[in-house]
């Protein structure tokens, strides 16, 4: 019998990084950092492409703190000239995004700090509305929804600072633990503690005004 032989066929496989779909994946990535801190154009285009993404994100957080939106606007013009400034120093050892947010949530303090200094006129301030996450709820449903929405919001305000901050990056603005601890400058085991205790005043405060409220359940 005559042995055949084949010859090995040499087959070159064309590895293609897949571009991001998430929009926020993609300017936490190592490329995006890389042309964010090259020359222009490219620069330019990267940081354009950051105050697009980030800007609809960071303007629900400000708002939060601040009802003028022309106010929520300068604390986003200043957040965004911070990180233009400060990128040659961003060592990228966290998320792009992350960084931003703290950088933001400095400026919102140094805001505050500012408003409520003595002889600055004070106005009330408040949060935008809770939106209840509900396909179609039926009607008796969507109002008791909505009145928990309130007292939630209501409760949230009254608890200390300390904890408030916790909860609005963790369960609001949905950061990670990491990313929370990194932008208020703590460990990610004392931002774990904190929501806890804010999520047990929230419950507190709500069951000592309105004993029913929990009667459907809720969980924060």
């Amino acid at each position: 019998m005559e042995a055949v032989l084949e010859r090995p066929v040499a087959v070159r496989v064309a590895i293609i990084a897949k571009k991001p779909s998430d929009p926020m994946q993609e300017i936490n990535s190592s490329i995006f950092l890389r042309d964010l801190r090259s020359g222009a154009p490219a620069a330019t285009k990267a940081f354009r492409k950051l105050v697009e993404t980030a800007h609809p994100q960071l303007s629900r957080y400000v708002g939060r703190y601040f009802r003028d939106p022309d106010l929520v606007q300068d604390v986003l013009q200043e957040t965004f000239l911070a990180v233009h400034r400060a990128l040659p120093r961003f060592e990228g050892k966290s998320k792009l995004t992350t960084w931003v947010y703290s950088l933001a949530y400095h400026k919102v303090c140094d805001r505050l700090a500012e408003k409520y200094r003595v002889g600055y006129p004070v106005s009330e301030e408040g949060e935008h509305v809770w939106e209840p996450e509900s396909a179609d709820p039926l009607a008796d449903e969507a109002l008791h929804q909505s009145r928990l929405v309130k007292w939630i919001r209501e409760a949230a305000e009254e608890i200390p600072v300390l904890y408030r901050e916790a909860y609005r990056l963790r369960d609001l603005d949905g950061l990670s633990g990491e990313e929370a601890a990194e932008v208020l400058g703590i460990s990610a085991t004392l931002i774990r503690v904190r929501l806890h205790r804010a999520r047990c005043l929230i419950v507190e405060r709500i069951q000592k005004r309105y004993p029913d409220a929990f009667a459907e359940g809720i969980s924060l």
